[in-house]
């Protein structure tokens, strides 16, 4: 099975959630920004957790989630005439921001010993603020 055929049956099985957004007036735009209102949710109990290792379960069920939400919004926008140059660059801004608030919320759980100038992670990092940065600069 190709990621193509998972994508097809991920859609299908969320189209009937999507339809029924529609029919109660909830808008592809309204879907984006509770994406990012949940990432960045999860993003501050991640920040946040500390000691507490049960706290880590919310990150791969928020991005399951973040990830339903997306096909959600893109399925609103071209099967329903909700698609507009707003809901694009929020979307893409959407993602962005997602993205950045999700991977800055495991800083502090690594010491600044590891994040040296030589270490990878310090290198990881950084490369991930030149993109955001680029991808806000160039979009």
């Amino acid at each position: 099975m190709s990621v193509y055929q998972l994508k097809t049956q991920f859609q299908n099985t969320l189209r009937p959630i999507s339809d029924n957004l529609v029919k109660k007036g909830v808008t592809a735009n309204q879907v984006t920004v509770s994406a990012i209102i949940l990432s960045a949710g999860t993003a501050y109990v991640i920040a946040h957790a500390q000691n507490d290792t049960n706290k880590w379960f919310i990150l791969p069920l928020s991005l399951f989630i973040r990830m339903a939400f997306n096909a959600i919004d893109g399925m609103m926008a071209r099967e329903h005439g909700q698609a507009s140059k707003l809901g694009a660059v929020l979307n893409e801004s959407g993602d962005i921001i997602s993205d950045s608030l999700l991977i800055n919320s495991l800083r502090p759980h690594v010491n600044s010993s590891q994040l040296s100038s030589s270490d990878s992670l310090h290198s990881h990092f950084n490369l991930f603020d030149r993109y955001t940065y680029q991808s806000w600069a160039f979009r």
